[in-house]
């Protein structure tokens, strides 16, 4: 944890399971009201509540003064401290929707933060228009089960979002036009492509700077850097056992 790297901002809507993506350079306050700006700016719906966790990043002075200006509608609340199950529909995602993406090693290359976040973007759209998710509609325990009941058949954000009655038309035909210009096919290859070029952009970074590359796998497809390992000595076969034998006359 020592030193300056790229961290991950996942903000995710309760109700309708839209999950927006966004990458940021340590945790400046710039940075992250820079990001939440962005969010904001691209949600297809108003927001009530921003339920943010108990990190610095979100809990000072520069979020309180500009959180007002960025959302000027809502309200800014916190969790209970260390209690990460309060904030739990975006805990989830944290393997799921960045690891999976970017994989589970460190990026401590400011270069790579803006090609991160293009991907980064590209990947929340895919997933809020055309990756339908089940939400959990009921839980209830049962002795020691829990009986757990979940929406059918699955649905996309989007979907959601346009079955809504709460939302307006402005927001619903915002949807409807992403839907129309944003092809899955198209953005799943265009994600693809950015990975590699990203792996790319990171071996020219780490060459030049001479340090070794710290990611360990981008995507499934392009993955990094394996370990080096020795080449051991061959082994000797193994000698025979001398057998006994005896005979009986």
């Amino acid at each position: 944890m020592a030193g300056s790297f790229i961290w991950s901002a996942v903000f995710t809507d309760v109700a309708t399971h839209w999950t927006e993506i966004r990458c940021v350079w340590t945790k400046g306050a710039e940075a992250v009201c820079q990001r939440l700006g962005e969010v904001f700016s691209v949600l297809p719906f108003e927001i009530k509540t921003m339920n943010t966790d108990n990190g610095s990043e979100f809990l000072n002075h520069h979020i309180a003064r500009s959180f007002p200006e960025l959302c000027p509608d809502a309200r800014h609340s916190r969790p209970h401290p260390c209690r990460k199950n309060d904030n739990a529909h975006v805990e989830q995602k944290n393997r799921h929707r960045v690891r999976r993406l970017f994989g589970c090693g460190r990026f401590d290359q400011s270069e790579l933060v803006e090609p991160m976040n293009e991907i980064a973007i590209l990947q929340s759209l895919f997933d809020n228009l055309h990756s339908p998710t089940q939400r959990l509609l009921s839980k209830r325990r049962e002795g020691r089960k829990y009986i757990k009941q979940f929406e059918k058949p699955p649905k996309t954000p989007a979907m959601r979002i346009l079955e809504c009655p709460d939302i307006d038309g402005r927001h619903k035909n915002q949807v409807r036009l992403m839907l129309a210009q944003n092809d899955p096919i198209s953005l799943r290859n265009t994600i693809e492509m950015k990975k590699r070029e990203l792996l790319k952009l990171a071996y020219k970074i780490a060459g030049q700077n001479k340090t070794g590359l710290t990611c360990k796998t981008i995507s499934g497809r392009a993955r990094g850097p394996s370990r080096k390992y020795e080449a051991s000595p061959p082994k000797a076969p193994p000698k025979k056992k001398a057998r006994a034998w005896c005979h009986t006359l």
